[in-house]
């Protein structure tokens, strides 16, 4: 290994400059060459689909064995945290939906590590690679049934759904519960000026503030809970309540727009609301990165390169199991799934962790308030 990272130094680069060769050039790829020193790379996921990578990473480069656990983001930082303070080395990458509280950790400067391949460096936006590698965009929505409501979405505005008429019928899954419906309900606050026009358009005055309703995106939040939003335990719950046909009047709720790609298997009609007013939602970064100190280190860079895809059109296999309806791949030369909106097209506010992080406790004060 010395000897391989002196010869590299001659030519000025380091070992992780050198990423995922050619399929007929392994042997000459020194990354590869010193992963398969290592033998093993470990991966916190968010998403079972990790075990599809585990799969096709092992094929793809003999020799070096993917250990893939499905945690979620919290529970990932968690025991990523409770390892590091018991100095035991584990994971090598870890691959969250919790930009915010991922960011966080990394600000600590202890616990994790930003890699972007240098093949990506051109093909994914500054912000989307730092500080953060960002993988994909997901969403959280607005969804209705279009088997009851075939020709539009039943709510225009999203002060709608804080009347008579909705109430008890708007679901979500828990936000005290789910870091991304906590983002949902932050991004809520920071456009509080959009939702301040929505509101004008819809009751044809100012919105007044009361005592102690700091925003408008406040404002909107509590008469949502005012309104009896029925929280549940999670987005099958949602899903299902949502999507299931032949109901005469079925709700609305905010949900992930990707799983429409469930309606055939389970009967269901999910759509998105993609013309309310002003927003129908979020959309958000899932990040991949790396442990600090990780005890695999060319193994962890190469399973993160072998997860940005390759040079295809659309990724190729390492990104099928995630170029699907409603999700977005990050690298610009991609372009969105063909039976989605494209991103410009999906009218939902991006989500700035950086901005939504300081948001956070306040808005999970609030969420306990309200319950």
């Amino acid at each position: 290994m010395r000897k391989l990272i002196s010869a590299l130094s001659i030519y000025g680069l380091t070992l992780f400059d050198c990423v995922a060769a050619p399929p007929n050039s392994l042997t000459d790829n020194p990354l590869y060459s010193a992963a398969m020193a290592e033998g093993k790379v470990v991966i916190y996921s968010v998403t079972s689909r990790i075990h599809l990578i585990e799969e096709l990473f092992e094929r793809r480069y003999p020799g070096i064995d993917v250990s893939a656990f499905v945690l979620s983001s919290r529970e990932q930082i968690t025991r990523l945290r409770a390892e590091q303070r018991a100095g035991i080395r584990n994971a090598d990458v870890l691959y969250l939906n919790d930009a915010a509280a991922a960011l966080a950790l990394a600000r600590e400067g202890r616990a994790l590590e930003n890699f972007v391949p240098p093949r990506m460096r051109a093909r994914i936006p500054g912000p989307l690679r730092q500080p953060l590698l960002s993988h994909r965009l997901s969403t959280k929505v607005l969804l209705y049934n279009a088997g009851t409501y075939p020709g539009a979405a039943p709510v225009a505005n999203l002060w709608e759904l804080t009347q008579p008429q909705w109430r008890r019928k708007v679901l979500m899954v828990d936000p005290a519960s789910r870091s991304d419906y906590l983002d949902l309900l932050a991004t809520f606050i920071r456009r509080s000026a959009a939702l301040e026009s929505a509101y004008r358009d819809h009751f044809g005055r100012a919105p007044e503030l009361a005592a102690g309703v700091a925003s408008v995106g406040e404002k909107f939040i509590r008469e949502l809970f005012a309104n009896e939003l029925v929280l549940v335990a999670n987005t099958e719950r949602l899903n299902a309540a949502i999507g299931r046909r032949g109901q005469r009047r079925p709700p609305v709720g905010f949900g992930t727009y990707s799983d429409l790609r469930n309606n055939r298997t389970r009967g269901w009609a999910l759509q998105i609301a993609n013309e309310v007013n002003p927003a129908p939602g979020i959309v958000y970064p899932v990040v991949l990165v790396l442990a600090r100190d990780a005890p695999h280190p060319a193994a962890a860079r190469l399973l993160v390169d072998f997860m940005m895809g390759d040079d295809g059109a659309d990724g190729g296999a390492a990104l099928a199991p995630f170029f699907e309806p409603g999700e977005y791949i990050t690298r610009v030369d991609i372009a969105a799934h063909p039976q989605s909106l494209s991103r410009t097209q999906l009218r939902a506010w991006e989500v700035d962790p950086q901005a939504v992080l300081p948001l956070r406790q306040r808005v999970f004060d609030l969420v306990l308030e309200l319950q």
